[in-house]
């Protein structure tokens, strides 16, 4: 069995518990504007052409990431988020090395109660790092799909799927998961405490 079979059975998977979880809970969420902080796995898979050489790159990273949005609500069903993310990885396979995986962009959510669906667009990008410092960099723009699930209290949940994008002029090709938890603050929880 591939690497990459495995990674998709379990991003299955994990995808089905994550939904299990949302259909349990019975608290409606109001949707509102503030902003969240976040941690999280993440992943990608990258095929990339080295520059000045002839060769191609394929590797699979794994690591822990940050994401931190603004949440601005535009009725009761959608929300804007421009968010950011890093994500501190350790690759394997014809690259052995540390990364640092970054991206921003705007997500348009639709919510139904605490749950949502959502896209985005962004730009990320990765440095490849070694003891002298970083010795490549490869960016570009990229689409996304997101969902997710937030408590009333500010607690969330998130999923991203970031589409394979080509970065450079078409020299790479990356693709990403990263799943979050973390807090929301608004209006509601501020002045509860």
């Amino acid at each position: 069995m591939r690497t990459t079979d495995k990674c998709s059975g379990v991003i299955f998977v994990g995808t089905l518990r994550y939904f299990a979880i949302f259909l349990s809970v019975h608290s409606v969420a109001e949707n509102q504007d503030g902003f969240s902080l976040a941690v999280g796995p993440s992943a990608h898979y990258a095929n990339v052409t080295v520059f000045n050489q002839s060769s191609r790159q394929v590797y699979e990273s794994v690591g822990v990431g940050v994401y931190g949005d603004a949440q601005f609500v535009l009725d009761e069903r959608w929300s804007l988020n421009p968010y950011l993310q890093t994500a501190w990885e350790h690759s394997h396979g014809q690259l052995n090395t540390p990364l640092l995986n970054s991206e921003g962009g705007l997500q348009l959510r639709r919510w139904y109660n605490n749950f949502y669906l959502g896209g985005a667009l962004n730009f990320s990008s990765e440095q490849v790092l070694q003891h002298q410092g970083i010795v490549r960099a490869d960016f570009g723009p990229g689409v996304s799909a997101v969902f997710g699930w937030e408590n009333p209290d500010g607690l969330t949940y998130g999923l991203q799927l970031d589409a394979p994008q080509s970065g450079n002029g078409g020299v790479s090709h990356r693709a990403a998961v990263a799943v979050w938890c973390g807090y929301r603050w608004h209006q509601g929880n501020l002045h509860e405490k």
